[in-house]
């Protein structure tokens, strides 16, 4: 009951983050952009101080994300990192289980786990509940409800949070976002914690996939299956880290958000942030605020 739950509120969260957040986020963004150029523009395109001064002072214009490119980069990488690292996990426990062998035909489904001890008593008994093999209808379940899901809403969360993050008004906005979105992938960790006795959860972290490996193999060739499976992992990381970074430039060059945007705002509105983030007073101002 609880996969179930987990999934239908991890999949409903990431609809109604991005139908009642992110996509009005990014209607007052674009209505926005849309004013500045009215209203600071002229009709055949010329930059006008005057009216741009009286219009940054009632809008967030100068907060948009996309204003500061290097910043939104920023914070899109560690955003778009975090949910690799998700799929990054989830594609790991995959491969993992998908070694076990299938359960013999005839073989109860107890014969799928086998428990181990150190052969200690007491304080120092530590137990072990090894999954040995698994059969085609575990594993279908296992896969639709926990692995399927888990990836569906790691690259949902990849879109949505960097659209969601390229419309923030504010370069603050920004870092709160992205950890109010972080907590869409917590709820099955928060689900197991609250509503799993002890029990069962001790049960779990015993729980370990004791998947095949290849016997009968000389020392020099174990040395160097151990060495391919090394740069395969090093590999793999690299390729994630490749595959994070040019998806960060191609949304940033391909943004929904702003269509069109031709990165007008920053330079303009250089000389206001600069004396907005300037601070009334400093430390040693002794007489700063009058009474």
């Amino acid at each position: 009951f609880l996969l179930l739950l987990n999934v239908l509120l991890q999949i409903i969260f990431l609809f109604w983050i991005w139908q009642f957040v992110a996509s009005p986020q990014v209607r007052r963004t674009q209505e926005e952009y849309k004013a500045y150029h009215s209203k600071v523009f002229t009709g055949s395109g010329d930059f006008v101080q005057r009216q741009f001064d009286d219009f940054v002072q009632s809008t967030s214009l100068c907060g948009f994300g996309l204003s500061n490119k290097p910043f939104l980069f920023a914070v899109l990488f560690l955003w778009v990192a975090h949910c690799t690292n998700e799929l990054k996990v989830n594609m790991r426990r995959f491969r993992l289980f998908n070694k076990l062998p299938r359960l013999p035909d005839g073989r109860p489904t107890e014969d799928i786990v086998h428990e181990v001890d150190n052969g200690e008593t007491g304080v120092w008994k530590e137990e072990m509940l090894l999954i040995l093999c698994i059969s085609p209808a575990y594993k279908a379940a296992i896969v639709i409800l926990i692995f399927v899901p888990k990836t569906i809403v790691a690259v949902g969360l990849v879109w949505c949070g960097s659209v969601w993050l390229s419309a923030s008004e504010e370069f603050g906005d920004m870092i709160l976002n992205s950890l109010a979105l972080s907590f869409v992938m917590e709820i099955d960790e928060m689900l197991f914690h609250c509503f799993m006795p002890e029990r069962l959860r001790e049960n779990i972290s015993q729980t370990k996939l004791a998947a095949p490996e290849p016997v009968g193999l000389s020392h020099e060739q174990f040395l160097e299956k151990d060495r391919a499976a090394l740069m395969e992992a090093y590999l793999r990381s690299w390729g994630f880290l490749l595959m994070t970074i040019l998806f960060v430039f191609a949304f940033l060059r391909f943004q929904p958000v702003l269509p069109g945007f031709v990165d007008d705002i920053f330079l303009h509105c250089k000389p206001y942030l600069a004396a907005s983030s300037e601070p009334l007073c400093y430390a040693w101002d002794s007489e700063c605020f009058p009474y």
